[in-house]
C-alpha cells in the first residue's frame, strides 16, 4: 500500500515540476518581453533565451543552495557581533568604534563613554 502511493507521488512530480517550470519561464519571458524592449531598447526573449537566462542568473546571483538559510545557524545576521559586542567592556567598545570609524574615515565622529556603555538589541 505504502509503495503505490510513493510511486503515485512521484508521478505527480514529474508531471507538476515540468508545469510550474515552464509556467515561470513564461511569466519571466512575458514580463521581459514587455519591460525591456520598451524601456531599454532590449531584444524580445523566446522561451528557452528566458529559461537560458533565468539559469544563468541563478547560477551568478543565487546559486544552487538547496533553499538552505544563508544566516548563520538559521538566526538572525549579525547575533553574533551584537553577542561579541555586548560581552565588551566599555573601554573595548570605544576601543573598537574608534578602530571602525577610523578604518572607514569617519573622523567627525567620536565614540564618547555613554555611546561606549549603550548595549546593541
Amino acid at each position: 500500500m505504502r509503495h503505490k502511493k510513493k510511486i503515485k507521488k512521484i508521478a505527480l512530480m514529474i508531471l507538476i515540476i515540468p508545469i510550474v517550470i515552464v509556467a515561470f519561464v513564461f511569466v519571466v519571458m512575458s514580463l521581459w518581453n514587455w519591460l525591456i524592449p520598451d524601456l531599454f531598447n532590449g531584444p524580445v526573449l523566446d522561451f528557452w533565451q528566458t529559461l537560458g537566462l533565468i539559469i544563468l542568473s541563478k547560477i551568478l546571483f543565487g546559486g544552487f543552495k538547496g533553499g538552505r538559510s544563508h544566516k548563520p545557524h538559521g538566526g538572525e545576521w549579525g547575533a553574533g557581533w551584537k553577542k561579541r559586542f555586548k560581552e565588551m567592556t566599555p573601554e573595548e567598545r570605544v576601543a573598537f568604534k574608534e578602530k571602525w570609524r577610523n578604518k572607514w574615515n569617519c573622523k567627525h565622529h567620536s565614540a564618547t563613554k555613554e555611546e561606549a556603555t549603550k548595549v546593541v538589541e
